[in-house]
């Protein structure tokens, strides 16, 4: 399977998402304001969804309604 062939990338991929994004997003915040900060990150998902959509042509995701839509 692809996932059993390439778990040494994908688990290396993985930690240094977790270890890199919040090392970047505290050093940006050395130089820019809090608003900024709550605009990168509120566009983060949606920029992620761009990305998957231009780069590795994903379909449109399909979004489940829920007892919160109802609020």
């Amino acid at each position: 399977m692809l996932i059993k062939e390439n778990i040494e990338i994908i688990t290396i991929l993985s930690v240094l998402d977790q270890v890199l994004f919040p090392v970047t997003l505290y050093f940006g915040l050395q130089y820019t304001s809090s608003l900024n900060a709550v605009i990168y990150m509120a566009a983060t998902p949606a920029i992620i969804i761009l990305i998957n959509a231009s780069v590795f042509k994903e379909k449109k995701l399909k979004i489940k309604k829920t007892h919160l839509s109802k609020i």
